[in-house]
Order: structure tokens, then C-alpha cells, then sequence
């Protein structure tokens, strides 16, 4: 005898029902009438991968969200970095500035 939470074949079986592919190994072999082993039928394997896909898609967006994440954290503080840096060193900035366009001035009236 089948057991009832399993699907019988020709049912149609959505991935909310399905067992996923661990529960559906475990409960290999099955023993039919006679004490023989009976194969899982393709429509439960099926199913039972269908399960397993639809998680693995949600794992699967979950941490590329994290991942998303993280990476906008972390320019987000090397902006802030940036930004605190040249707010103590400002009057080297201004001087390098400076010194750069005094340079390039040069420069440009020898031509």
C-alpha cells in the first residue's frame, strides 16, 4: 500500500506538495504488494527536483541581494574615506591643487 502523503501516478502534482528530493531518496526503497522493490515513478522524481530548483533559485537571489549589498556598503564608506581625508589634510589639497595649476599654467604660455 502507497503511502497517502506521497502522490499517485496520473495526479498532478504542484511544487508546494512535492517532497523534497532527500525525502523522496529516503523513502527509497518501496516495497510493494509482493515485498519487491518498486522504483520511484519519474512524475514523484520530478516533482521532488521541481521542489529543490524552486529553493535553490531562492537561495540563489538571497545572496546575490546580500552580495548587492555589501558592495554598496563598501563604497559607500570609501566615499565617506575619501570625503574624511581631504577634510583633515584640506590645506595640502588646496597646495597640491594649486602647485597642479601653477604647473600646468607654465606649461601651457612656453608653447
Amino acid at each position: 500500500m502507497r503511502e497517502l502523503d506521497k502522490p499517485q501516478p496520473g495526479s498532478s502534482v504542484t511544487v508546494d506538495d512535492a517532497p523534497l528530493v532527500d525525502e523522496v531518496l529516503a523513502a527509497t526503497p518501496r516495497p510493494d504488494w509482493r515485498g519487491e522493490t518498486l522504483p520511484l515513478s519519474p512524475e514523484e522524481q520530478l516533482a521532488a527536483l521541481r521542489a529543490d530548483v524552486v529553493k535553490l533559485k531562492d537561495s540563489i537571489a538571497e545572496i546575490a541581494s546580500g552580495a548587492s549589498r555589501m558592495i554598496v556598503d563598501d563604497v559607500r564608506t570609501a566615499v565617506r574615506n575619501a570625503d574624511h581625508k581631504l577634510a583633515e589634510h584640506i590645506v595640502l589639497a588646496i597646495a597640491i591643487a594649486g602647485a597642479a595649476g601653477f604647473i600646468a599654467g607654465v606649461t601651457m604660455r612656453r608653447r
